[in-house]
């Protein structure tokens, strides 16, 4: 789903950035030093419904990961 904006924040909950998803629902974030950061959902489409809740990820040295964010 295109057009869905998520908030990067740090490990202390600090935004670092904005990201929107593209055309084929993803957004590609790179370029980020190991440790642990939250995705923040801030704008969905409409008759969905907005994430209540951050996901947090952690990441490790050298270490790509795939997150599925998936909605109702």
């Amino acid at each position: 789903m295109a057009g869905v904006i998520f908030n990067l924040l740090d490990g202390d909950k600090t935004k670092i950035n904005h990201y929107e998803t593209n055309e084929n629902g993803q957004i590609l974030i790179e370029n980020l030093k190991q440790g642990k950061y939250y995705l923040q959902e801030v704008k969905t489409q409409d008759k969905y419904y907005e994430l209540k809740d951050e996901i947090e990820i952690e990441l490790n040295w050298n270490e790509e990961k795939e997150i599925i964010v998936e909605n109702e």
